[in-house]
């Protein structure tokens, strides 16, 4: 508002000059500010005018996950694909190299016009300029190439203890590519995990309809096996190594989510067997060939940040950026008024609801089987206050769009303070038009339809001597999983006769009723993978509508 104080213990000479310097600051802040907000009201085609590139045709129409256990060549594999080094975190460089955070390129399929020929291969962002004109030759027999689709990948760290990460990532992903080195057994324990979360993440009973298998499993550092002289297997040739490589890790997939998945060899150093994969992306649906209804676009929010750099000026600042995926049929324009939820969030300072909310979570017959647990007190909601804001831009990679709509990676520009983006500060939250979006729940959660999976076992260990009802109990400390979102929380009932677990979150989520959630609890060696449930009632802090995409 151009207000400002001055200390009364400030020099008199200094006095005056800072209070001109300020007042004219002031000044030059409330008419920013005002054609501010001017401009994000009167936005819309105007605004759009100003986007160099006014078509969705570059928004990729896929996000594939990969996933795997550590050193197993993912993100070597993801540069092969798109050209791009993912493990751009000053932390992960200063870890030489591992991957710590999530990870985000983009890429396109390209296939040969020549009918005889019809080569597949990968076109990395940096080189796909959207004119169709500028696309190489097809490095095969030399004749034009067109490009089939586009498709974002997302990276996720591959240490047991990074598990969090790579869930909050599997609710964006729409098809999946297991990185498993040949000179491993497939799968190891940590793929296993990875395995049983994408499959309790719902994407692939949706994508299996589509006639493609949604999971594929690149057989990477092949080449680690052309020169293997020391093994058992020395006497086979190098083709026939990859092949009993990869009846093994079929044989121990069989029963899983990942039972039909194709297996592709590859080089990812020298680019040899992408063109495979390549096909194999280029079959995928772009969205799941299943019917929907007419849903609003919700943005689950994967990162977000600030784009100003210090010493900026105050003139040219920008709001912060919201990085993720657009689930719903609806779209996205610049110029747009959208929600952010949960948004703030503030302490608690009303009582009341908490008895009323505690009824409704439990049904006599289940409090009878535990009444020490029926007499835990439930903490009152909180209070939380959603943001609203204007798209100022969006992009995928380093182009601009006018609108986006369900598919690939996108970053929403927002009106938004910078600082609450900083440093992933809205991860796991949802963005999308007023009146559109999900409650927000907490502190009490009620999941029901629960299903525990094998733990990983401890190190040095065959099989995990613990059992996952061990680490799921009265007073555990758990973290919930929900979308993109992940918040600490702790135990206050669980009955594995009725299926039902009940936790006191240490924040707020915004979901839908029925929305998959993973719960991680807390063992020896931190936290890992015990169970998956779904959301069925809670404290509701802010009403919203409550539907689901799994109804």
């Amino acid at each position: 508002n151009g207000k400002f104080t001055l200390a009364s213990t400030a020099p008199p000479d200094l006095k005056l000059r800072a209070q001109g310097y300020l007042t004219t600051l002031g000044k030059i802040l409330q008419e920013t500010w005002q054609q501010a907000v001017d401009s994000s009201e009167t936005s819309g085609a105007d605004c759009s005018s100003k986007v160099t590139v006014t078509t969705t045709d570059l928004q990729p129409t896929l996000s594939i996950g990969v996933i795997g256990d550590v050193a197993n060549g993912k993100s070597t594999l993801v540069k092969a694909i798109s050209g791009k080094r993912t493990q751009a975190h000053s932390t992960e460089q200063q870890q030489h190299g591992i991957t710590i955070r999530l990870g985000f390129a983009n890429s396109a399929v390209i296939k040969c016009s020549d009918d005889i020929c019809g080569a597949y291969s990968f076109l990395p962002e940096s080189q796909d300029k959207g004119d169709g004109v500028s696309l190489p030759k097809c490095s095969k027999c030399g004749h034009p190439t067109n490009v089939v689709k586009r498709f974002s990948l997302v990276d996720c760290p591959g240490h047991a203890e990074l598990m969090a990460t790579m869930l909050a990532g599997a609710s964006s992903f729409d098809a999946v590519l297991l990185a498993a080195a040949s000179n491993v057994p497939c799968p190891t324990p940590q793929a296993r995990q990875h395995l049983e979360a994408i499959n309790m993440s719902g994407i692939i009973s949706a994508l299996q309809r589509g006639g493609s298998s949604p999971i594929a499993i690149a057989q990477t550092k092949a080449e680690l096996l052309a020169d293997d002289t020391k093994s058992l297997l020395s006497r086979l040739s190098p083709k026939e190594r990859l092949e009993h490589h990869a009846r093994q890790g079929r044989d121990n997939l069989k029963k899983s989510v990942a039972g039909a998945a194709p297996i592709f060899p590859v080089c990812a150093p020298l680019g040899l067997g992408l063109d495979a994969v390549a096909e194999w992306i280029a079959n995928l649906p772009s969205t799941p060939n299943v019917p929907q209804k007419t849903t609003a676009p919700l943005l689950s929010v994967l990162r977000s940040f600030d784009i100003n750099r210090p010493g900026q000026l105050a003139t040219t600042l920008t709001g912060g950026v919201l990085g993720g995926t657009i689930a719903g049929s609806g779209t996205i324009s610049v110029g747009d008024t959208l929600e952010v939820r949960p948004g703030l969030c503030f302490p608690s300072s009303s009582r009341g609801k908490s008895s009323e909310t505690k009824k409704l979570l439990w049904t006599k017959k289940e409090k009878s089987q535990n009444d020490k647990s029926a007499a835990v007190t439930a903490p009152d909601p909180f209070r939380i206050q959603p943001l609203q804001f204007h798209c100022t831009t969006l992009m995928t990679g380093k182009n601009k769009l006018s609108s986006v709509s369900k598919g690939g990676l996108v970053a929403v520009g927002t009106s938004l303070d910078p600082l609450i983006c900083a440093n992933n500060g809205m991860v796991g939250a949802v963005a999308g038009p007023v009146g559109t979006l999900p409650p927000v729940w907490g502190p009490t959660l009620l999941m029901d339809h629960l299903h525990f999976v094998d733990l990983l076992p401890e190190s040095g260990a065959k099989e995990s001597k613990r059992k996952p009802s061990d680490l799921l109990k009265k007073g555990s400390e758990v973290r919930c999983h929900i979308g993109s979102a992940t918040v600490k929380g702790q135990v206050v009932r669980v009955s594995k006769s009725a299926g039902k677990v009940e936790v006191h979150v240490e924040g707020p989520i915004c979901a839908a009723r029925g929305a998959n959630v993973a719960l991680e609890g807390k063992g020896n060696n931190g936290f890992c993978l015990v169970a998956h449930a779904k959301l069925a009632d809670g404290n509701i802090c802010l009403e919203g509508v409550d539907t689901t995409d799994a109804e």
